[in-house]
């Protein structure tokens, strides 16, 4: 579901699209996607550089790595990236919260998501609104789905789920 955000990537808040700033001395590592059988010297960079920012999320200052442990990261298909926003860094989570409320919308809403299960699939639903996962499990993708719901079905809301971290001296 890759997209090509021309020279940056962005999102949508409020109607107004927002640009995403990479933090390229960062890097995410969803632990969701890492094989059973880590190297112990990748597991000791990890354990010993990395922070977690929930069960499955770690960041890591990218310089930290050996680039063997970089290329098995990215072997796996488990580094994401950091954005900068607000003073904050900014980690994107496999996950669209949706909301509409109009019927017709909703109806379209419904129609696209039909025509594009390959790339999303509902994961939680209810009378407000709804939470999509895309199928890759990968956070960029979630800001790609998000945008596209934006552009062609125009709900109410549409948004990625951000994990902001705010400045620490040891994450300035």
């Amino acid at each position: 579901m890759e997209q090509n955000f021309g020279s940056k990537p962005y999102y949508y808040a409020s109607g107004r699209r927002i640009p995403l700033t990479p933090a390229k001395e960062w890097l995410v590592i969803d632990a969701q996607h890492l094989p059973t059988d880590v190297p112990e010297t990748v597991q000791a960079e990890l354990q010993h550089e990395a922070q977690w920012l929930s069960a499955d999320i770690q960041m890591v200052r990218r310089a930290a790595l050996s680039p063997d442990t970089i290329a098995f990261l990215q072997q796996a298909d488990a580094m994401g990236s950091v954005f900068r926003a607000a003073g904050a860094l900014v980690v994107v989570l496999p996950e669209v919260r949706v909301e509409e409320h109009r019927p017709a919308q909703q109806e379209r809403l419904l129609e696209w998501l039909e025509q594009n299960s390959q790339e999303a699939r509902i994961s939680r639903q209810n009378t407000r609104g709804m939470v999509l996962t895309p199928t890759s499990g990968h956070g960029m993708d979630a800001v790609t789905l998000a945008n596209r719901l934006t552009e062609e079905i125009a709900p109410e809301m549409a948004q990625a789920h951000f994990l902001r971290i705010v400045p620490q001296s040891s994450i300035a």
